[in-house]
């Protein structure tokens, strides 16, 4: 709600990694439950990732990275991957996007350090998938 943190910004370009330069910091909590199908079954953590997964203890079936730069998603993929449920899926965002390397350098990195593998979907901005093997 707040927009990209600059630090990791700034890492992601010393990394030579392109991120633009959006400002996504013009939205709330009440236009992201506007958006959604059933905003009652909806909870947001407000705050930077990975310091909203505080105690949170759930296992996931599915969940969808979308933070764009390197350390969030990278930070996602490792807090998230134990949690999952076998059979789940954890979909990472612009892996083929021109506007943001990181999202595909986190991936790339992840993946090699576990030893798994990914595929590519057919979207707008290439998304990738990691199935949680059975």
């Amino acid at each position: 709600f707040e927009g990209f943190n600059k630090d990791d910004q700034e890492r992601d370009d010393s990394r030579n990694l392109y991120n633009m330069k959006i400002d996504y910091s013009k939205t709330s909590e009440e236009l992201v439950l506007n958006r959604m199908y059933n905003p009652n079954k909806c909870v947001i953590k407000k705050g930077w990732f990975p310091e909203t997964t505080y105690n949170i203890k759930d296992k996931f079936a599915f969940v969808r990275l979308d933070m764009d730069l390197y350390d969030p998603i990278y930070a996602g993929l490792q807090y998230f991957y134990p949690l999952m449920e076998k059979g789940g899926y954890i979909v990472v965002h612009d892996c083929r996007s021109e506007n943001f390397d990181g999202a595909r350098a986190a991936l790339l990195d992840f993946c090699k350090e576990k030893n798994i593998g990914y595929m590519c979907m057919p979207d707008d901005l290439g998304s990738a998938v990691i199935n949680i093997g059975l």
